[in-house]
């Protein structure tokens, strides 16, 4: 009676081995994704995957995901820490519906080089839900919301990248514990605005948002922006701070060609008209299409707006 018993131990112990190693098999330090492969693959570099889905699938935590050639590839959702690089090729997200790229990962999420178009019905090119971010030579365009949405507590940093022609903000952070730096990156020809902090804590440097159709940087809320070194012209107005408890501080900027006015306070605590009239907090004009920066000394070149 005890050899069916010891038969049936050993195939237990025989599937357990290959379920395991199954697992482990399946997993990758480094995965690879192609306009040429398959997603019932392994993403390994001799057999690649066709989708960013199933390569997440098939890496570790921790990993990375690198794009083999040019071509067009579906939307996704990250939702563990890992690198994807699309360095050298043009790897397109093409997406008319919901969101190009979501990020939900409890830790660090680094993305290079995707370029990502809404096609005019998409709602928002990249979603941060939670994570410290980087965005790298990114491209996001044409998608009917946002060009990125920053609305949780998350870290993300962003460079070298363009939010461009969105049917609102290239830029939104509505999250009081949100941190965002932004380096080198330009948020053009969006319907509202180019950056729109309504929470949150927001620093733009050596980037530019022009040709905006309501403001090129907007602190609304209970927010803080800081721009060093930024353009902001051709928009319907240069800097905006539209709450009585937004604050916004530049150094170094070139505030100038705007359509309505170069600044906007909300004229809840000054005096005067709302469409950009002097306020003792500017020490200068700020009409129409006048560059604000060089009527400002060196020492007073960094203005801080609060109402």
């Amino acid at each position: 009676m005890q050899r069916p018993h010891s038969h049936y131990s050993f195939l237990a112990g025989a599937l357990i081995a290959l379920a395991l190693g199954t697992v482990a098999q399946a997993q990758n330090a480094r995965s690879y994704v192609s306009t040429g492969g398959v997603d019932t693959n392994n993403c390994t570099l001799g057999t690649t995957c066709r989708t960013f889905t199933r390569a997440l699938s098939q890496t570790n935590s921790g990993g990375e995901i690198i794009v083999l050639d040019s071509g067009g590839y579906s939307s996704f959702t990250v939702s563990q820490p890992v690198t994807i690089n699309a360095t050298g090729v043009v790897a397109s997200i093409e997406n008319g519906a919901g969101a190009g790229l979501t990020i939900n990962a409890a830790g660090d999420v680094t993305v290079t080089g995707l370029v990502i178009h809404g096609l005019g019905t998409g709602t928002n090119g990249v979603v941060v839900q939670q994570g410290f971010v980087h965005l790298s030579n990114i491209v996001v365009d044409g998608f009917s919301n946002d060009g990125i949405q920053v609305a949780s507590a998350s870290k993300v940093i962003i460079d070298d990248s363009k939010f461009e022609s969105n049917g609102a903000n290239g830029l939104e952070v509505n999250n009081a514990s949100a941190k965002v730096y932004a380096h080198n990156t330009g948020f053009d020809q969006n319907a509202n605005d180019g950056v729109l902090v309504s929470a949150g804590k927001v620093m733009v440097a050596g980037s530019y948002a022009n040709y905006n159709t309501t403001y090129g940087f907007e602190s609304a809320g209970s927010s803080n922006i800081t721009l060093d070194g930024d353009q902001a012209t051709f928009d319907g107005t240069g800097l905006g701070v539209t709450s009585t408890t937004s604050i916004l501080s530049f150094a170094r900027c070139t505030i100038s060609l705007n359509t309505t006015a170069d600044f906007f306070l909300n004229p809840s605590n000054e005096a005067g008209s709302s469409g950009g009239s002097p306020s003792p907090g500017l020490q200068g004009t700020a009409g129409p299409g006048t560059n604000q920066m060089p009527e400002i000394s060196s020492e007073l070149s960094t203005r801080q707006f609060m109402n």
